[in-house]
């Protein structure tokens, strides 16, 4: 696995295929299930579209990935600072979330993510997948139970 990732993405529409291609190869190589890709994808899309949305199309933002003990990290660096400023004013005040229109793209990232935050400047989104592991042990836990019943229990192995 590949420590960091980079991408730079043009806000002109064109390059949502491009950021989208650069989740979906993220999610694949830490096997990352459906429910997490659209989660990452619409927090990510949600910068993008504020980000054209204040500077206009030939606006652009550097996203950089990373895995840590924490989940999966998206550090993202919008040419418009003030989105930065708009992010310290929400991480201060929460309650502006849900009082004014204009942090509807932070409302979003923070529904859809663990965390949000501010580094050095960048925007942090954070996506703990440490509960993909606990849906897995849960579900074999439930499959032994069942088995241990007496119950039929579906195999889940795929021949090839």
């Amino acid at each position: 696995m590949r420590e960091r990732q980079n991408i730079t993405v043009n806000c002109n529409g064109h390059d949502i295929f491009a950021l989208e291609s650069f989740v979906d190869s993220i999610c694949d190589e830490y096997n990352v299930y459906n429910n997490f890709f659209g989660n990452i994808i619409m927090a990510l899309v949600s910068v993008h579209d504020e980000c054209r949305e204040r500077d206009g199309e030939d606006s652009k933002i550097e996203i950089e990935f990373f895995n840590n003990s924490r989940g999966l990290n998206f550090e993202i660096n919008p040419c418009n600072k003030s989105m930065i400023k708009d992010s310290e004013e929400v991480l201060s005040n929460p309650d502006l979330l849900y009082e004014d229109e204009k942090f509807n793209w932070l409302f979003l990232i923070n529904r859809l993510s663990d965390e949000f935050q501010i580094v050095d400047g960048k925007l942090n989104i954070l996506f703990d997948i440490a509960s993909i592991n606990q849906e897995l042990a849960s579900t074999r836990a439930n499959s032994l139970r069942a088995y241990f019943k007496g119950e039929t229990i579906k195999s889940n192995i795929q021949y090839h």
